[in-house]
């Protein structure tokens, strides 16, 4: 708990099958004034099937929510941006250490997208909010 000033995480998110406990778990080990700078991998631009672009699915009442959408409008956590640069239009999601982050989603299920054909990768992970 509490033990890192700067956590910093570049194309690694997309392999996580469970991304909402690693979102949690990195606010649980900053410290107070602790910052985490992780690339925005959660979705796809290259040619996939618009089935597999969102890598964090997140779905509530039967309709899927986008992850941006569910943690700035739907959570309302005040410690989380997205940002994006020149150099890399997916951009980048800055945390600061939050109180409690609890993203409230149950765990569907998580599969690896390369099991569907060489030209894929990633993790793709199912959420429904609780």
């Amino acid at each position: 708990n509490e033990s890192f000033d700067f956590i910093y995480s570049v194309s690694s998110i997309q392999y996580i099958h469970d991304k909402a406990l690693f979102l949690e778990e990195i606010n649980r080990i900053m410290k107070k004034d602790g910052i985490a700078r992780l690339h925005d991998a959660f979705k796809k631009k290259e040619n996939y099937p618009i089935e597999l672009k969102n890598l964090f699915d997140i779905w509530m009442n039967g309709k899927r929510v986008e992850v941006k959408d569910y943690i700035l409008n739907v959570k309302k956590f005040k410690n989380i941006q997205f940002k994006k640069t020149k150099q890399n239009p997916m951009g980048y999601l800055l945390m600061n250490k939050g109180k409690n982050l609890k993203l409230d989603l149950n765990y569907v299920s998580s599969f690896d997208l390369h099991q569907l054909g060489d030209n894929l990768w990633g993790t793709k992970v199912i959420y429904k909010i609780k």
